[in-house]
Parts: C-alpha cells; sequence; structure tokens
C-alpha cells in the first residue's frame, strides 16, 4: 500500500478499497477497515505536520516539533516576550531623571492587570495606578511591564500585592515620594481599593 499523507490520500483510499474487496471475509473486511479510518487516517494528518506553530496570543507561545517521540503533543508555555515565564521576577530598570532639580509628578497606569486569589485559586482583575516624584532615576515602562505581568500567577492578596509593588518600586528607582493604588473589579458584589504611600527622609 502507498505511503499515506495529506497530499496522496485520495489516491491510497482507492488502493485501500481494492485492497478490501479481494479480501472474502465479510467480518475481517470491516475490522481492516476500521482499523484504517480509526488509526492510519488520523495518524496521516499528523505525520504530515513536522511543526505546530501559529499558537500565539499576546503573551502565550506554544511550539513542539511533530516526531516519532511526541507524535500526540505539543507544549503551550506561559512566556514573555523576551522569553521569560510569567510568574519569574523582573527586574526594573532605570533611566536617568531629565530633570531631578524638579519637582514633578509622573502616573503610570496597569489597567489590565491580573493576579490570583491564594483562597480561591480564580484569577483577579484590576487596575494598579502608580504615582511618584522621581530623583535621580525614572522607571522604564517595558521592564515595568514584565514585573507586572509576573503577578499573572501568582497567588497573592489584595493588600500584600500593593504593598510588594511599592517596596519593589520604590526600592529600584528611590523617589521622593510614591504612591501605588489597586482598584480590583468586584467579586460577590465587594469592590476592593488598597492604597500604599512611600515617603522618602530628605
Amino acid at each position: 500500500m502507498a505511503n499515506i499523507s495529506v497530499l496522496n490520500i485520495p489516491r491510497a483510499i482507492p488502493e485501500c478499497n481494492s485492497f478490501l474487496t479481494s479480501n472474502r471475509s465479510p467480518k475481517r473486511l470491516i475490522i481492516i477497515e476500521l482499523v484504517i479510518l480509526n488509526y492510519f487516517l488520523p495518524l496521516a494528518l499528523i505525520w504530515s505536520s513536522d511543526y505546530i506553530t501559529n499558537i500565539r496570543d499576546s503573551s502565550f507561545v506554544g511550539l513542539r516539533r511533530m516526531d516519532k517521540s511526541h507524535k500526540k503533543s505539543f507544549i503551550l508555555r506561559s512566556t514573555t516576550e523576551n522569553g521569560q515565564t510569567m510568574n519569574e521576577q523582573t527586574k526594573i530598570e532605570l533611566f536617568d531623571n531629565p530633570r531631578p532639580q524638579r519637582d514633578y509628578c509622573i502616573t503610570i497606569r496597569c489597567p489590565e492587570f491580573t493576579s490570583v486569589c491564594p483562597r480561591t485559586g480564580q484569577p483577579d482583575f484590576g487596575e494598579i495606578v502608580i504615582e511618584y516624584c522621581p530623583d535621580k532615576s525614572c522607571i522604564e515602562l517595558k521592564s515595568l511591564k514584565f514585573y507586572m505581568q509576573s503577578y499573572r500567577n501568582k497567588g497573592i492578596f489584595y493588600e500584600a500585592l500593593t504593598n510588594d509593588i511599592l517596596d519593589d518600586l520604590s526600592g529600584a528607582c528611590r523617589p521622593h515620594w510614591m504612591k501605588v493604588t489597586s482598584r480590583f473589579s468586584p467579586r460577590g458584589g465587594i469592590t476592593t481599593e488598597v492604597v500604599a504611600e512611600y515617603k522618602a527622609d530628605r
């Protein structure tokens, strides 16, 4: 019988039919036909593709070579653009304050923040607002985005994550002052807003 692939399936099916009709046992015909339809045809579709690609969204990438050792599986890993896993803590990067002699306020909004409830395991959706008056350094936004994504699979209470974010960001850039506000979507008809502040000793 010819090798079955996506390109020659129409050619292979008549060969299978001729092979089946040459056998005179009806029971054997049914068994062989079921084996071909339920085993060889699905495997032909699997073997015809060497790679599974284009399984992407904004944060998920899946890729696994389809060979004899991995015929029926592929990996869908939660990764960021720089190859880090979502629960991996990212270093906050900084740049020099262009006007260190002047006090001014920077407001950063993260409206798509997600974390996980440590009690139920359900996702929490909210907005994180960061306000600060920089001293010598400012927070670089791409590294901040990756830092926020590190909470996506982390089980943590609202109060803890708000204070953790404040501690991490204020410890990195050492601003004159900083305020972190977390506002979470209603759960069970209850909304929560947590505010934490930092002030430097001048």
